[in-house]
């Protein structure tokens, strides 16, 4: 009886030994490729072989694919361009089916996401990608075609007019606006009066979003935690970008300026650095000191964002009133104060903007272009 029973234990123990044996040999051969070389790729440049039949060959860091590099598909497509942390973030995607053309542009998860361009024999796509197809306002050219823009949904063309008269419009944004979807950043109005409701409408106008200002800094050592991923996104997608301080008096002005300073960075296709001045208690010398900082370190002239009850307590008849004016102003229109950006609503709602009101913006004294290009 003894010995059946070690003998049957025998045979258990054998039998959960093979198992484990076979799923180790199974998991081994998913997770480790085949090489093109004797030892696997860890850092540098090389060639990996996948199971699959894809072939990389670029630089590597750590085991995974960083930098320059090259994949062609087991089906025949070629991507080229940058990778970071073992995916592919900009460059272009050759199309076996020839007739599909070539991408260029950014990509997630080996899609077209983001801002890129798609060109074939028959037709061209430049703008907005959302998981593989055009989505938003896309500009397209057909053969000999004049090109045009269409808006795009769900990867479908829609009937909607476009509009890009006027002045530029934008959106400003913060933690409070998580979910973003980038493509569908534009503003629709039925042609009498600005509805920007967008989501669903089927007829009117749609005008683009053509910046986005991010909260960036708070005081002397809070960052907005949507700062990095509102960045990447925007510059994922080709947006005109800004980033505004929120003054606060808990620290100085130094500790203010130095904290904008080590979590911004201002290409030079973006708007000055911004100042949103909204506290009671502030220092018009201290608010002064934390322009000229932070103007000597990016050499471009800084915003002031207000309203018109702190512009009368800090900036009328004071040193700030030279600096450019971004003003808030909701219900009239009538009283700017000069400013070159305006900010007329903190209600609007838009198909990009999901579960959040958002503040739009609208230039109101020369273009976008000459705000970005300004310096001093």
């Amino acid at each position: 009886m003894i010995n059946n029973e070690i003998n049957q234990a025998l045979r258990s123990l054998r039998s959960a030994l093979a198992v484990t044996l076979i799923a180790a040999i199974v998991l081994t051969a998913v997770s480790i490729p085949l090489y093109a070389r004797t030892k696997p790729v860890t850092d540098g440049k090389g060639k990996m072989v996948y199971l699959n039949g894809d072939v990389y060959d670029g630089h590597w860091r750590n085991g995974r694919r960083e930098g320059r590099g090259k994949l062609k598909t087991a089906s025949g497509d070629v991507y080229e361009g940058e990778w970071v942390a073992d995916q592919l973030i900009t460059g272009k995607l050759r199309y076996k089916d020839k007739k599909r053309g070539t991408y260029e542009g950014a990509f997630r998860d080996l899609k077209p996401d983001g801002y890129g361009k798609l060109h074939s024999k028959k037709l061209t796509q430049e703008g907005h990608w959302l998981e593989g197809h055009p989505e938003g306002i896309v500009k397209e050219k057909a053969g000999k075609e004049k090109e045009r823009l269409i808006l795009y949904r769900d990867g479908q063309p829609t009937n909607l007019t476009i509009d890009t008269d006027g002045p530029a419009m934008g959106i400003d944004i913060s933690r409070y606006q998580s979910e973003v979807i980038w493509p569908q950043l534009y503003f629709y109005t039925d042609g009498t009066e600005p509805d920007y409701r967008t989501l669903g409408a089927d007829r009117g106008t749609v005008k683009p979003v053509e910046f986005v200002i991010m909260k960036a800094t708070e005081g002397g050592n809070h960052v907005d935690r949507m700062l990095a991923t509102h960045t990447a996104n925007a510059d994922r997608h080709n947006f005109v970008k800004g980033f505004y301080h929120f003054y606060n008096t808990t620290a100085s002005a130094s500790a203010n300026a130095a904290n904008y300073i080590a979590n911004v960075t201002i290409d030079k296709d973006d708007l000055p650095p911004i100042l949103d001045i909204e506290r009671e208690g502030e220092s018009v010398d201290s608010l002064v000191h934390w322009m000229k900082l932070v103007e000597k370190h990016y050499g471009r002239k800084p915003i002031i964002y207000t309203n018109e009850r702190f512009y009368k307590m800090y900036v009328e008849g004071t040193p700030l009133e030279k600096y450019p004016l971004w003003y808030s102003r909701y219900g009239r229109k009538d009283i700017d104060r000069g400013a070159r950006l305006f900010q007329f609503t903190d209600q609007g709602l838009i198909d990009g903007v999901r579960g959040s009101k958002v503040d739009i913006n609208v230039i109101r004294r020369g273009t976008l272009h000459d705000i970005i290009k300004s310096k001093r």
